[in-house]
């Protein structure tokens, strides 16, 4: 049955997908963070927790502190240099104003040193599963048993809103420096925390995904675990010497995921030491992608926003127009938001302006039609009010009809759209169909409740913009990089719907996942290229330089290992990150989400 949902519903907490917070009206609005001040001098705090501009850092205005305020500036602004393009200082793609500095670029990483561990001790259940134990909510079914080919199998039956969890007491946890693990999920996708708990039972932890039938083997510092939502600690930090306690957490019934199912797990071993930088050069077979067919973009919508309420950017003592500086260090594309209405943050005439300014400093506009009002992304997919109480059908063709018009706009005002994404984040539905985290989401409940009237709209936006823009062409994009089944799925389904797009698109935000979960993005690469065999974009991602504190995104704080959460690390990642992409044959393109924010 098709679901049709009218206004935006309170917001959900949903653990492994992030929660956006809703920014203030521009007449209100302020930015995020402890230490700006406005042109005039006067210094303004402010809660990081009222727009989404705040995930995660700190924006450099103009500030009294010059020095630091100049080093975290180069830290954000360095990030779209062309940190991809070896040692040589990137070419603008437009000529850069005398008043626009250029800056110098940042070497991707060599050779990584390798992991030096020291094992403290292991389970590997050849002889029981002695330590174990399990218990659930109320109304959840929860067992351990001992599988005599060597595994702990944990069974677990979860009811709506209830969770399970598998608890070892460990006293060689204490002095730990992390944990390998090997799992498998027998029955379907399956979202797991993994934590440790100190004595005073804070407890830190990470998400861990798991694919169907697909063993899995994890190396886990400790370090990039981050403080789980329900806890607190006194001083903030993992104390590896007070751990004691080592818990797998299935948040299923939180997650719409059907159950029951069953987990083995193959051997867990504490280990000392310290393991080797993340891997992210995600390298496949064939030729890498041409550099004049890369694109290294930016979604900077909230610079217009900042302006307006008197606040100014500077690299060091000198003020510059943050959008031509990326343009003159690298960045060679723009993604625009469009929001519906004409007036006010991300609508029609402040849409228009970004566009027409990034086109201006040489950088090439892509469209969002978000087919919303405000914002619409994986935890939620509001309908306009105008179209909440329409049918199916009727609300299709309003669809047509606004993207014809949209389209049409951007063309009479001599804006090049590069290319379309219909919706954003748009893996459990768009414009007021959707499936919310109580109800079943995995992809064969999707294909029959959801995604067939979700493709019906997306038909309708992507016919309405042809009928203005005959040559346009299309990007789906999802939220969802760590399950290679879930992003074929998706994208078989809208296929074999009738959606025909360009482009599959994806967000990556490694902080707010972990390791963990970062470790499949390659894994969803190499499916998406098997399977779907359409070019990708990396529509979304971002690392912070500090550990975010406060706010919907407080918890974005879990560093990959080799990149710590400073200046330099965020730096040498988005290096990395590009050089990564760019070998690649599939990936096209990845956009930077805010970089005058974090």
């Amino acid at each position: 049955m098709v679901r049709l949902r009218g206004a935006a519903r309170p917001k959900r907490r949903s653990t492994p997908a992030r929660a956006r917070a809703r920014g203030p009206p521009a007449s209100s609005w302020r930015p995020p963070g402890p230490s700006w001040v406005s042109a005039e001098g006067s210094r303004r705090c402010w809660p990081a927790s009222r727009s989404r501009a705040c995930r995660g850092g700190v924006v450099n205005m103009r500030t009294a502190n010059e020095k630091r305020q100049g080093r975290r500036v180069l830290s954000v602004i360095a990030l779209l240099l062309s940190l991809a393009c070896g040692e040589e200082a990137p070419t603008a793609t437009a000529p850069a104003k005398p008043s626009v500095p250029t800056l110098p670029p940042v070497a991707t990483s060599t050779s990584a040193p390798p992991a030096s561990l020291t094992q403290l001790a292991v389970d590997s259940f050849d002889a029981g599963i002695e330590g174990w134990h399990s218990w659930g909510e109320e109304g959840a079914l929860v067992e351990v048993a001992w599988d005599p080919t060597g595994q702990l199998l944990w069974s677990v039956d979860l009811q709506p809103a209830t969770a399970a969890i598998l608890i070892r007491e460990w006293p060689e946890l204490a002095g730990a420096d992390g944990v390998t693990i090997r799992l498998r999920s027998r029955h379907r996708f399956s979202f797991l925390i993994l934590a440790v708990q100190e004595a005073d039972e804070s407890g830190y932890g990470l998400i861990l995904p798991l694919s169907a039938g697909r063993s899995t083997e994890y190396m886990l510092p400790f370090e990039s675990f981050g403080l789980l939502d329900d806890s607190k600690d006194e001083n903030g930090v993992l104390d590896s010497d007070q751990l004691s306690r080592l818990m797998i957490i299935d948040i299923a019934g939180f997650l719409g995921l059907p159950t029951p199912n069953e987990v083995e797990i193959g051997e867990v071993v504490l280990w000392s030491g310290t393991v080797a930088p993340f891997d992210l050069s995600c390298s496949a077979a064939g030729p890498a992608t041409a550099d004049a067919d890369f694109r290294v973009g930016v979604d900077a919508n909230y610079v217009p926003l900042g302006e307006q309420t008197g606040h100014g950017f500077t690299v060091g003592e000198r003020s510059v127009d943050p959008i031509e500086l990326f343009a003159a260090n690298g960045a060679d594309s723009f993604r625009v938001r469009l929001w519906l209405g004409d007036e006010g943050e991300s609508k029609l005439s402040y849409a228009t302006d970004v566009a027409r300014r990034a086109q201006d400093a040489g950088l090439r506009p892509y469209l969002v039609l978000f087919l919303a009002e405000d914002w619409a992304d994986v935890n939620k997919q509001p309908a306009p009010e105008a179209w909440a109480d329409l049918s199916l059908d009727d609300r299709a063709e309003a669809i047509r009809s606004y993207t014809r018009e949209a389209a049409q706009h951007f063309r009479d005002e001599s804006v090049d759209i590069d290319f379309y994404e219909i919706g954003n984040e748009i893996d459990y539905g768009i414009c007021g169909v959707f499936a919310e985290v109580t109800e079943e989401r995995d992809p064969p409940s999707l294909r029959e409740t959801i995604w067939p009237a979700e493709a019906q709209m997306i038909r309708s936006a992507i016919d309405g913009v042809r009928e203005a823009d005959p040559d346009a062409r299309f990007m789906l994009h999802i939220a969802n990089s760590w399950d290679p089944d879930f992003a074929v799925a998706f994208f078989q389904a809208m296929t074999d719907l009738g959606v025909t797009y360009d482009y599959v698109g994806l967000s990556l935000y490694p902080s707010a996942f972990g390791v963990a979960a970062t470790s499949q993005f390659c894994s969803v690469l190499d499916a998406l290229e098997t399977e779907i065999g359409k070019p990708v974009i990396l529509a979304e991602t971002a690392y912070p330089a500090e550990p975010t504190t406060g706010g919907p995104f407080g918890d974005w704080r879990r560093p990959l290992p080799g990149y710590s959460l400073t200046s330099d690390g965020q730096a040498r990642w988005v290096s990395d990150l590009l050089a990564g992409m760019r070998a690649r044959s599939d990936v096209v393109g990845v956009y930077y989400f805010s970089p005058e924010f974090w």
